[in-house]
C-alpha cells in the first residue's frame, strides 16, 4: 500500500515532468471522443465475436453435410441418401 508521503513525492515528480514537457495543466477530457471510442470498441467486439461464432461452426456444418451426403452416419439404420 502506498503512503501519503510517497504519493505526494511521486505526484510532484510527475507534475514536474509534465511541466518540463510543456504540459503544465492537463486538458479536460473530450467526452464526445470518449463516447465514440467506447461505441466503436463495443461494435468491433460484437463483430469479432459474431464472425468467430460463424466461422468456428462452419467446419462442423460442412463436415456434417458431407457425412449426410455420403451416407456416413453413426446411425446405420437411417438412410440419408433419399
Amino acid at each position: 500500500m502506498i503512503t501519503e508521503q510517497t504519493f505526494q513525492q511521486e505526484d510532484a515528480e510527475i507534475q514536474r515532468l509534465f511541466s518540463e514537457a510543456g504540459w503544465a495543466e492537463m486538458p479536460p477530457p473530450n467526452e464526445d471522443r470518449l463516447e465514440k471510442i467506447v461505441e466503436r470498441a463495443i461494435h468491433e467486439r460484437i463483430a469479432k465475436e459474431s464472425a468467430e461464432f460463424v466461422f468456428s461452426g462452419f467446419g462442423a456444418v460442412l463436415s456434417n453435410f458431407a457425412h449426410a451426403f455420403l451416407g456416413e452416419s453413426d446411425d446405420l439404420k437411417q438412410n440419408y441418401k433419399l
